[in-house]
């Protein structure tokens, strides 16, 4: 039985998307001044927005799994 269905690697896939929509948004801000004008307009918003991508970011990261010997 394949796991690519396994509802963990949705919840993966959708935390990964954040940054990306993130870095998107980035892109977009510097070449178009009605993103840059709407980022101007919502600051509240957008400052949440980074926190969660900072989020999900720190969780994308592996964690150890175990004792490990610095040798």
């Amino acid at each position: 039985m394949s796991d690519t269905g396994h509802p963990i690697w949705i919840l993966l896939f959708v935390i990964g998307l954040i940054p990306l929509a993130t870095a998107s948004e980035l892109v977009a801000a510097v070449v178009s001044k009605r993103v840059r004008l709407f980022i101007a307009s919502h600051p509240i918003a957008h400052l949440f927005w980074l926190g969660l991508t900072i989020l999900s970011i720190l969780l994308l990261i592996p964690a150890r799994s175990g004792l490990h010997h610095p040798f």
